[in-house]
């Protein structure tokens, strides 16, 4: 067969640089396997089969990397002496501070035994310390480090911001039973302060409803506060109520949930709410913050609760909306 002229070969090599580039336009066109966070899913299953949104999706990666942070060091904790282990932890050059992200340890009777940012406080005993809004949040993280762990919600300096005080999510876990250590994530596109005289009409509201509970009892209180045209239900300033055994007992806008058991329930963001809500009646009553669903506005919301106990037995509580996810 005669070899083909020069100018033929030539054609052929343009033909071929041409199939060349069409076929790898086609291969950069096709989706990548190893996704981005920018090519996260849009979205997922949350806590109690929740959606989540991509953003969602996000935060839901660094509370995991919170739990993973806090777990590593229990197991530090556990491998070393009590003594070394709160040395590490109160070192500030130490394996356990990245920046905002740094472990803190109590006694199980809310003595400070690590805070490395606050060593001055080191020693003291904070079970009555309050949060800017009235959260007690060191019972509250010492009690759910007594049921073996879990998250808690509440307002604290963030040392890298010069101690401004931001909404934090702490995951907390017990060393032994005598000691628990946690971490938390800041949330500083979360507005920190209520407004006072919000916080002083909650307060109103629910001592008004306690007190109508304790006149008229438990079965009459119950079913007025779950009466969506009642004077108890005005929107998001409704009243909430709880057996101390987890058993709901008023929940106007969401009426299936009346009878049902909450003591294991948690919230979008693993925080057992309905628990920590009965834990702080049975100590006489006070704030706590949940994310919980607004009928305003038909979304989750961050949300500060006054509870108070009816007869040790019970309780009734109501809260106010921030307006704001955790997302925001």
């Amino acid at each position: 067969m005669a070899n083909k002229p020069f100018i033929a070969h030539v054609k052929d090599f343009i033909a071929l640089i041409f199939i060349c580039i069409f076929l790898t336009g086609i291969t950069c066109a096709q989706p990548s396997a190893d996704l981005n966070e920018t090519e996260l899913p849009v979205s997922t299953s949350g806590v109690n089969g929740t959606s989540i949104s991509k953003s969602s999706f996000l935060l839901t990666d660094k509370i995991a990397q919170l739990t993973s942070f806090v777990k590593k060091g229990v197991a530090f904790a556990k491998n070393e002496s009590k003594k070394n282990a709160l040395a590490t932890f109160n070192d500030l050059n130490g394996e356990f501070i990245q920046g905002e992200l740094y472990l803190f340890a109590y006694d199980v009777n809310a003595t400070t035994l690590a805070l490395p940012y606050q060593q001055e406080i080191i020693g003291q005993n904070r079970m009555v310390l309050r949060d800017s809004n009235g959260m007690g949040f060191i019972k509250a993280m010492t009690n759910i480090a007594g049921y073996g762990g879990g998250f808690v919600y509440y307002v604290y300096p963030n040392p890298v911001m010069n101690l401004t005080e931001q909404v934090k999510l702490a995951y907390v876990k017990p060393v032994d039973e005598t000691w628990f250590i946690g971490s938390g994530i800041y949330l500083p596109e979360i507005h920190a302060f209520m407004d006072k005289d919000a916080i002083s009409q909650l307060i109103n509201r629910v001592e008004q409803a306690a007190a109508f509970a304790m006149q008229e009892g438990k079965e009459k209180a119950t079913t007025d506060f779950n009466n969506k045209n009642g004077t108890w239900a005005q929107n998001n300033t409704y009243i909430f109520a709880y057996d101390f055994n987890g058993t709901t007992l008023a929940m106007p806008y969401q009426p299936e949930s009346i009878g049902t058991d909450r003591w294991d329930y948690t919230d979008k963001y693993g925080s057992l709410i309905a628990r920590i809500e009965i834990d702080t009646a049975q100590d006489g009553g006070g704030f706590v913050y949940v994310v919980y669903y607004n009928p305003e506005t038909e979304k989750d919301e961050l949300k500060l609760c006054y509870v108070l106990p009816i007869d040790n037995r019970w309780l009734v509580g109501s809260g106010i909306y921030t307006g704001q996810d955790l997302l925001t």
